[in-house]
């Protein structure tokens, strides 16, 4: 996947309001760099018309026996000034797909409950899969470009050998 790490988006990678349509090379690059920008904790959001904003207390999730979970997830565009879920705007190929993971969500005073809902959800779950299955593969290897990639080097050799000997003749 020697090609993944010379794609370029342009603007702020690490923005998801900066990646217009998500291919399968732009989708393998952003999986191997991560979501990885977080913005410093004395960061201060863009404040909306009632004074709310995001909050960096919302990448976390505290579950029911009091352990919080990081929602590794949950990226913020400031470019946008709204959140997306990240493994659902790669994955999602649904045209009635949520504002998480199409144009974002900025309805601040609902975000608690719309990501509670949201990770519980189906889709996401299903887009959660595919991204750590992705990551995994991208990691050990394992892509099925790496496959077609062998088959062609090795019908690339035959021929080379099968000329080689024509050559030799």
């Amino acid at each position: 996947m020697d090609g993944v790490k010379e794609y370029q988006i342009s603007g702020d990678v690490d923005d998801p309001g900066n990646w217009k349509k998500v291919d399968n090379r732009m989708r393998d690059f952003l999986v191997e760099k991560g979501p990885t920008m977080r913005l410093p904790i004395d960061y201060h959001f863009s404040r909306d018309h009632v004074g709310r904003c995001f909050s960096h207390s919302s990448y976390t999730r505290e579950i029911r026996n009091g352990e919080k979970q990081d929602r590794q997830w949950l990226v913020y565009s400031k470019v946008k000034d709204k959140v997306f879920c990240f493994c659902c705007k790669l994955f999602t190929q649904d045209r009635n797909a949520s504002q998480i993971a199409t144009s974002g969500y900025n309805d601040w005073r609902n975000l608690s409950k719309m990501l509670k809902e949201h990770e519980k959800s189906h889709k996401h779950i299903i887009c959660m899969t595919q991204w750590i299955e992705l990551e995994v593969r991208l990691k050990t290897n394992q892509t099925i470009d790496k496959h077609i990639q062998e088959e062609v080097n090795k019908e690339k050799q035959y021929w080379r050998d099968v000329l080689l000997r024509i050559v030799a003749l």
